[in-house]
């Protein structure tokens, strides 16, 4: 035998029920009841006493032996006769096939990477380049391959919406402008003039710099006092900063009291009335005569005083343009003053009883003297006018006017800005992209690669006159909760689908050309599995003699003459190719090592990776310079389980691979591979609404289950496919540990019962326990806590749907309802778990 008996009770499970003993009781009686069956038959048929010779004896329990072993056996086969009690994988497997069902083999994980081809150059990667991830913590390397032909080109590796950017228009009442350049050394309280629709002055509060775009956006201490087409206007506007000039005028730091600012303004090169009196004189370097348009500077510049000019007078600040420069000149502001100096006559008179009087009065004819003074210094002399080209004379600037000048940053306002309106379809890009064909994928991200998305072109037109390509897309995976805009969208051209696998070539044997049902095993396993439209489709081609043979998946419709072959997968994984018998299908011609087999293996959840874990090139490649998974590479699946095969081998009946009802729907979905969850329901207006998910929750790929769907159902029937979508509940719970417990361990514990993995069992609240649309109640909350050890008692103050308002009077909900497209989650960030003390939770 090939393994012992298994142990059997003493007593049959039939006994104490004679009523239905000969009904029931068909398990083998035990060793000890063959023994006393064989001793009590030689008493009564032989004759022979109680008392047997050891001849005897040992026959007796040689028989007997022999009777329990095929016995247990018996029992053993009678379990594994029935699907529902079977247990052997082997039994199982044969249960399915009897049913005409194949158990679920799982399916390779699948995505989409991007290629980054090398500058200038471009044609075809072909399909199975061979492509590795980077192992991380306890996951090792996986292999993947490339699974069609694509056409390359470095033009494709970024590709930009023609309306990616906007022309600007500075609008009224802005306070920032855009400007192009970084590092341009701008801080805040840094003096600026804005060169535009209008000529302003302003403060710098902040900057903000944009390397992608090489633009700084300049926030200013006021707001623009008229729009600007930045686009429109010549030339074209400017900021100014970093003056290099700082100057005062002519007269600023002579003595007020001699000097008044208001004279030094108004004085002209002739005396006027009043007393003092001021005069200029000037001798310019040009001869020219004195005019109250030139503009005394504090001093000579000898460079750089051109262009604009920022006037402050300390009560406003304003713009002008120098539109002369005279030069030097030596200036000097005369002052001319009449001083009273008539002497006096000193009258003494005698006074009456002595002494005598002074008497003071002015001599009889007034004497007059002219005092005078200057200032003088060899300035630089300017003409200034104002935006409407008047000239602004010297006249009009206080003496307490400081120029800034000599600019040392002429910063460009930037002519286009990000077009934040979000995306809408069709896209332009720009120039005639010819290889972006319907069916290509196209990867979307924003500029720092933080989100994506995978699209599949529909439609792409050439628009020769206006130079772009405008294509339309279907989502491949769901694109971020925020969507996109057009600034924020950058389209990877070179993306090619990849799955997981490598390839291998072997020999798999010779035929005779005569034997029926010739089986060749493959070395290697599992076989990859894809899904498509039969549902899983193993990467297998066989050929014989160089011919290829096509896969069936039974020889009911094959003839004599056809090269048909099966492929079966036994329990352990391993897979046969199995040829007819001559009748159905054909026997294999004659030939050595005549049967090969191209394939590849590779299965299940060990390929589904995070994005960027895809990131090596296994062989160098000529057009590439690497590549790189910003999606994830997921849906892989295991083959079916000894539960799911019970579950799998009699779902077809429902259906017969045909769906007419809503419900049928989700029950073929169930019998693709990778889908472990399916939801249907009708909704007006909309149709058929189907949600599919994998096993780890996410969104399987939705054109092969719509493939696959569309094969078996009425297509004039509308139908909507989308994965499932997440209800986050919130948990907020006080927990009283047992005293001989930690806290902390009690604590996680808790933590993972509702949202982890203990003991290969889901957590309450994780995608593999709950149902599609399954509500969540606060009993079986407390249930399962109080039942872990360490828990003495629970008390739940916040149960509650994430974002819904409070009940009323502050207690948790009752129950939190789940839409038929929905799942409830408990994120570990939404679960608040603390510790009382003994008896202080209640």
């Amino acid at each position: 035998m090939s393994r012992p008996p298994r142990p059997h009770p003493p007593t049959s499970t039939g006994a104490g029920r004679p009523q239905v003993r000969g009904r029931l009781d068909y398990l083998p009686p035990t060793y000890a009841d063959l023994l006393a069956l064989a001793d009590n038959l030689g008493v009564s048929e032989l004759g022979r006493p109680a008392g047997q010779s050891d001849t005897a004896a040992t026959l007796m329990q040689l028989s007997s032996l022999v009777g329990h072993v095929l016995a247990s056996y018996q029992r053993q086969y009678a379990q594994e006769a029935f699907i529902g009690t079977a247990q052997a994988p082997s039994s199982l497997v044969r249960h399915a096939h009897r049913l005409g069902s194949d158990p679920d083999p799982g399916l390779a994980a699948a995505g989409h990477v991007v290629l980054v081809v090398k500058p200038g150059l471009s044609g075809t990667v072909e399909a199975g380049l061979p492509l590795a991830s980077v192992p991380f913590g306890q996951s090792a390397a996986q292999d993947y391959e490339t699974q069609t032909d694509l056409a390359v080109d470095s033009g494709l590796n970024e590709l930009l919406p023609a309306d990616a950017e906007r022309p600007v228009v500075v609008r009224k009442n802005a306070d920032r402008v855009r400007v192009r350049g970084i590092g341009l050394g701008l801080r805040p309280g840094d003096v600026v003039a804005m060169i535009g629709a209008d000529w302003q002055v302003f403060a710098v509060t902040a900057t903000q710099e944009d390397p992608t775009a090489q633009v700084t956006t300049v926030h200013l201490d006021g707001t623009v006092s008229a729009r600007t087409d930045v686009s429109s206007v010549v030339p074209a506007p400017v900021l100014l900063a970093h003056p290099t000039i700082r100057v005062g005028m002519f007269g600023a730091a002579a003595d007020p009291v001699q000097y008044p600012p208001t004279a030094i303004r108004s004085a002209t090169d002739t005396p006027g009335t009043g007393n003092p009196t001021f005069a200029y004189t000037a001798q310019r370097t040009d001869k020219a005569q004195y005019s109250d348009n030139d503009v005394y500077l504090g001093e000579a510049i000898e460079a750089g005083l051109s262009g604009f000019a920022v006037r402050d007078t300390g009560a406003e600040q304003s713009v002008l343009q120098v539109t002369g420069i005279v030069g030097l000149a030596t200036v000097t502001l005369n002052r001319s003053e009449s001083v009273d100096v008539t002497p006096n006559v000193v009258t003494i008179t005698p006074i009456e009883g002595g002494g005598f009087k002074s008497t003071v009065t002015p001599a009889a004819t007034q004497v007059l003297t002219t005092v005078r003074g200057h200032i003088s210094g060899t300035v630089t002399v300017a003409q200034f006018s104002d935006q409407a080209g008047r000239t602004v004379p010297r006249s009009a600037q206080p003496v307490e006017t400081r120029w800034l000048a000599g600019w040392a940053l002429t910063a460009p306002l930037a002519d286009t800005e990000p077009n934040d309106v979000p995306l809408t379809q069709p896209m332009a890009l720009p120039g005639l992209l010819t290889a972006l064909t319907p069916g290509r994928p196209l990867v979307f991200t924003d500029p720092a690669q933080t989100r994506a998305q995978v699209v599949s072109v529909s439609q792409a037109v050439l628009d020769e006159t206006a130079g772009v390509t405008r294509i339309r897309w279907d989502a491949l995976t769901p694109a971020p909760a925020e969507g996109w805009t057009l600034d924020q969208l950058v389209v990877r051209g070179n993306a090619a689908a990849v799955s997981h696998g490598r390839t291998v070539t072997e020999t798999l044997g010779g035929s005779d050309g005569t034997t029926a049902y010739q089986r060749f095993g493959l070395r290697e396993s599992p076989v990859t599995v894809l899904p498509g439209a039969a549902g899983g489709e193993p990467q297998i081609e066989v050929r014989v003699g160089g011919v290829r043979w096509d896969r069936v998946e039974d020889f009911a419709a094959s003839g004599p003459a056809d090269r048909h072959y099966r492929l079966l997968t036994d329990e352990r994984g391993v897979s046969t190719a199995v040829f007819g018998d001559g009748r159905s299908g054909a026997v294999p011609p004659s030939g050595a090592k005549s049967v090969t087999a191209t394939y590849r293996f590779g299965l299940g959840r060990d390929g589904d990776v995070e994005p960027r874990r895809l990131s090596r090139l296994k062989r160098a490649h000529p057009l590439l310079e690497r590549v790189v998974n910003l999606t994830a590479i997921s849906g892989g699946a295991q083959p079916a389980g000894p539960a799911d095969i019970r579950t799998q081998a009699t779902r077809w009946i429902r259906t017969f691979d045909r769906a007419v009802s809503v419900a049928d729907l989700a029950d073929l979905a169930l019998s693709m591979p990778g889908i472990a969850r399916a939801a249907a329901s009708w909704e007006e207006n909309v149709g058929a609404v189907l949600v599919v998910a994998t096993a780890a929750g996410g969104q399987p790929a939705i054109g092969a289950v719509r493939a696959f769907l569309d094969a078996r159902r009425d297509t004039g029937v509308p139908l909507v496919l989308t994965g499932p979508s997440a209800q986050d509940l919130v948990i907020v719970l006080d927990v009283e540990p047992d005293p001989a417990w930690l806290p902390e361990i009690v604590k996680n514990s808790v933590r993972t019962a509702l949202t982890g993995e203990q003991e290969g069992a889901p957590g309450l609240f994780t995608f593999p326990a709950r149902g599609l649309g399954q509500p969540a109640f606060l009993s079986e909350v407390y249930a399962l806590l109080e039942a872990l050890p360490g828990v003495v008692s629970v008390r739940i103050d916040g149960f509650a749907a994430a974002g819904s308002e409070v009940q009323a009077g502050g207690g948790p909900a009752d129950v939190v309802t789940a839409g038929v497209r929905e799942w409830i989650r408990l994120l570990p960030q939404n679960l608040t778990v603390t510790t009382s003390a003994p008896g202080r939770v209640g």
